[in-house]
């Protein structure tokens, strides 16, 4: 008996692509997670056309600056690391439009500590999504009774 396989696509509504959206992010910014070279900030997602229910998937937007990572091969592969991480732990992120700004020497990172860190990032933002999530619903509760 064969395993079916499963797969987690990276799907263009699954990208933060108009300037209003990363403008959106960066102006409003709820979460914040930190590893090594890579500043993770996030927003509960907003409506947006393109998937049949925006509401229900994390977006992510890349901001690699030449300033940061010199080199167009490693900003490259910084980006396809972080796109592949975030590919792979989409279903464990509630609705978020989340930036990935790289700092300084984030071209110098191993891929390996990147990848495990990356992992402890997308759980801490999910944690502190979550977590507002519960004030929100206590406060809405309280303020109905």
């Amino acid at each position: 008996m064969t395993m079916p396989v499963v797969t987690y696509p990276f799907q263009p509504c699954q990208r933060l692509t108009k300037a209003a959206a990363y403008s959106r992010v960066f102006e409003q910014t709820q979460f914040k997670a930190f590893c090594s070279g890579i500043l993770l900030l996030a927003t509960p997602a907003a409506a947006s056309g393109g998937c049949l229910n925006p509401q229900t998937k994390a977006r992510l937007g890349l901001v690699i600056a030449k300033k940061h990572v010199r080199h167009a091969v490693r900003r490259n592969r910084l980006k396809r690391l972080i796109r592949n991480s975030f590919r792979l732990h989409q279903h464990q992120l509630p609705p978020l439009d989340i930036i990935a700004l790289a700092v300084r020497g984030a071209g110098e990172i191993e891929d390996a500590k990147l990848q495990q860190q990356l992992v402890q990032a997308w759980a801490r933002l999910a944690k502190q999504a979550r977590q507002q999530q519960k004030t929100q619903r206590a406060q809405d509760a309280g303020s109905v009774k």
